[in-house]
């Protein structure tokens, strides 16, 4: 069976699909790692790991949301921070404020 793909022009939070049935296992839109990803984040008040960034569409109807991870969730639990220079993540030093696992003289780490 072919399906069709539809990126969405602006990612989507995923909590708007939170309750909405769809043709997941659980009969949800969201997949459950999805639903056990907003289970960790929204008590410990961190980010959405994940957005919505499209769906792919079948013939016979169903419909299965794709996902991306959050550069806000990636900065929140890693050491990764976005650097508007290079436009990507990289690894810094949360002592020293370096970048890809560069020391300067004096870290502890």
């Amino acid at each position: 069976m072919i399906g069709t793909y539809v990126r969405y022009p602006t990612p989507r939070s995923v909590r708007e699909s939170q309750s909405l049935a769809g043709s997941e296992p659980s009969t949800l839109q969201l997949p459950w790692y999805v639903l056990d990803s907003l289970a960790k984040t929204i008590p410990a008040h961190l980010p959405d790991e994940y957005v919505v960034i499209g769906e792919r569409r079948y013939e016979d109807g169903r419909r299965f949301l794709q996902f991306a991870a959050t550069t806000a969730y990636i900065e929140a639990v890693t050491s990764y921070r976005w650097d508007p220079g290079t436009h990507r993540l990289r690894f810094q030093c949360q002592e020293c404020m370096a970048w890809d696992g560069k020391h300067r003289r004096g870290c502890a780490a």
